[in-house]
């Protein structure tokens, strides 16, 4: 049984999940993840948006709902919780590829291509 869970979530849950969080990501107009340089996991980045007083509040507010989501995985598990911020790790990095051509950040008109 454990076989099987794992090849679903492998080959088809998580595959979904990366591309609906990904265009999440870009529906709601978050930056660039290049724009922090300390973002290592998914939670950080979350954070730094957060944090960021130069974003929309709504993308602020997302934000910080979609972190607390993330830390409230730590309560069921560690490796739940790896799993969920490998996920949204591996979305924002679609994201970044798709939205920003993988391009550093930069202020300026080429951010909102």
């Amino acid at each position: 049984m454990g076989t099987i869970k794992y090849v679903v979530y492998r080959f088809v849950w998580k595959n979904d999940v990366v591309d609906n969080v990904s265009e999440s990501l870009s529906s709601r107009g978050y930056p660039n993840p290049k724009k922090y340089s300390f973002n290592s996991s998914a939670e950080d980045y979350f954070d730094s948006v957060t944090r960021d007083d130069g974003i929309e509040i709504s993308t602020r507010l997302d934000a910080a709902y979609t972190l607390g989501t993330l830390s409230a995985t730590a309560g069921q598990g560690i490796f739940v919780s790896m799993r969920m911020d490998s996920l949204m790790s591996e979305a924002i990095d679609k994201y970044h590829r798709i939205k920003f051509g993988g391009r550093d950040y930069s202020e300026g008109p080429t951010e909102t291509d």
